[in-house]
C-alpha cells in the first residue's frame, strides 16, 4: 500500500494514507477530549508525545506544501 504522507517522531513512523487520514490524525492528537476509540500506536496515545507529533506533522506538511484545514 502506498502512503500519502510519511515522517518520523522519536524513531517511530508517522504516516497517513491520504489527506483525510492526515486531518483525522491531527484532529485526534490536538483534541482535549478523545471520545472515539482510535487504533494507534502507543506513542500517539501518550500525552507527552502528542504536541511533538503534531509539530512534526505540521513542519513536514509545510515542506511538502500540504494544505491543512
Amino acid at each position: 500500500m502506498e502512503l500519502w504522507f510519511l515522517t518520523s517522531f522519536d524513531n517511530k513512523l508517522v504516516w497517513a494514507l491520504n489527506r483525510e487520514h492526515l486531518h483525522y490524525l491531527m484532529d485526534y492528537l490536538s483534541a482535549d477530549l478523545r471520545e472515539k476509540p482510535f487504533s494507534a500506536y502507543t506513542i500517539m496515545k501518550t500525552a507527552k508525545n502528542r504536541k511533538g507529533i503534531v509539530k512534526v506533522i505540521i513542519v513536514n506538511s509545510m515542506k511538502l506544501n500540504i494544505v491543512m484545514k
